[in-house]
């Protein structure tokens, strides 16, 4: 009997906290969406005001902008109305670890928003990398450096900014420093075959034959069709004076990518004293060959 009691004392206790644990919860989610919320593609906004005063923004594609206020209320801890006159909507809300709002409607649809603070940041970083990229792509090293590392600074944990930077570096034959950015745009996406490539080349300048071959490996195995570590292990076998498997990659390269790359990697064979050792083989005949007939035509 003293057990039965106990053990009901115990269950009474436990449901208690559990109830004030929930009602916190609650609490903590009515004061944490006040605020403006932006989704991703930055078209439409949430702002929630302390009055349950609820406005509503919306940016069509040529850039009218619609906005709607209307009022929101909590049917329960995790369920809100939004009532704009003409429309209500009812949905399931959370804040996960990051700070995203997540608002699941009554068809299961889940619509994602960010802090209108967050979407700022987002958009300088994406200013940034493509002020960088541009950079990268007109040969301007030194700005892209500065563009990427501004990203960086906003978005520690974005590969893609790293990759970007470490390809900088090694245009200016700053190998280590490429590298340490190959690296951590590995460590932040083990998937990503463009950083392995990367870090490869930088791997094949230093003269680090055995290492380049293995990310370039490793870059194929993430995606199979993707021409350009083909390209660059023919490199490395053309330096080994491998010609076998260095044409065996050539036509892997070859068979994988675009008109445009096509044309891209030919100039490089054409230029490149590090495949000077197969430029007897037959499949660089071939692959120049057809370049030839090409520029015949026009």
């Amino acid at each position: 009997m003293v057990i039965q009691q106990r053990y009901l004392s115990f269950t009474i206790i436990l449901v208690f906290l559990l109830s004030i644990l929930y009602s916190c919860s609650g609490s903590n989610l009515k004061s944490s969406i006040i605020g403006k919320w932006v989704n991703k593609s930055g078209r439409e906004s949430f702002e929630f005001l302390k009055d349950g005063t609820v406005i509503v923004v919306r940016k069509g594609i040529i850039g009218l902008v619609e906005q709607k206020p209307g009022n929101y209320k909590f049917i329960d801890n995790n369920r809100l109305k939004v009532d704009l006159g003409y429309w209500v909507g009812v949905f399931e809300i959370s804040i996960d670890k990051e700070g995203q709002l997540s608002l699941k409607d009554h068809k299961g649809d889940v619509a994602i928003f960010i802090p209108e603070a967050m979407a700022k940041k987002r958009e300088d970083f994406v200013t940034y990398w493509e002020s960088a990229s541009a950079y990268l792509k007109n040969g301007q090293y030194d700005k892209a450096i500065e563009d990427y590392s501004r990203a960086i600074a906003i978005d520690p944990n974005n590969a893609n900014a790293y990759n970007g930077r470490g390809i900088a570096y090694r245009k200016k034959d700053q190998y280590d420093k490429a590298l340490e950015d190959f690296n951590k745009a590995i460590a932040i996406d083990p998937n990503s075959a463009n950083a392995y490539n990367g870090r490869g080349i930088a791997y094949r300048k230093k003269d680090q034959y055995d290492k380049a071959l293995e990310d370039f490996n490793k870059a194929i195995a993430i995606k199979p069709t993707y021409y350009a570590p083909y390209f660059d292990r023919a490199c490395i076998y053309s330096l080994q004076n491998n010609e076998s498997a260095a044409c065996d990659s050539l036509n892997k390269a070859f068979e994988n990518a675009d008109d445009k790359n096509k044309i891209g990697m030919r100039k490089k064979l054409k230029d490149d004293s590090d495949f000077d050792k197969i430029r007897n083989s037959n499949c660089y005949k071939k692959i120049m060959g057809t370049t030839e007939k090409k520029k015949r035509r026009y």
